[in-house]
């Protein structure tokens, strides 16, 4: 996603190094939920329900595989609208917090 907003002109290169670099520190401080056979059909499910992309649908489906689909009160981070739509419906607190 970095390099499509560079090459876009919606990133520069020092902007594009530095989203890079925070990505690296991120990785190596989350566990990461491998596409199960649970994962992708919950994906699967939500391509049904929301306009989501692929991508974004196994994104919301690992994260309630993870919480055992109890979502109310766990965070999840997201700046795409569709993918906060529903992530909310699915019982999400979001973050960032709009309008902040």
């Amino acid at each position: 996603m970095f390099l499509r907003l560079q090459r876009e002109g919606a990133m520069d290169l020092g902007e594009l190094a530095d989203a890079l670099k925070r990505l690296d520190r991120l990785r190596q401080s989350v566990a990461e939920i491998l596409p199960t056979q649970e994962v992708r059909q919950t994906a699967e499910s939500m391509l049904d329900k929301y306009a989501l992309r692929a991508a974004d649908a196994f994104q919301l489906a690992a994260a309630i595989v993870d919480c055992r689909g109890q979502a109310r009160d766990r965070w999840f981070v997201c700046y795409d609208r569709k993918l906060r739509v529903a992530a909310e419906v699915a019982g999400f607190t979001l973050l960032p917090l709009e309008g902040r």
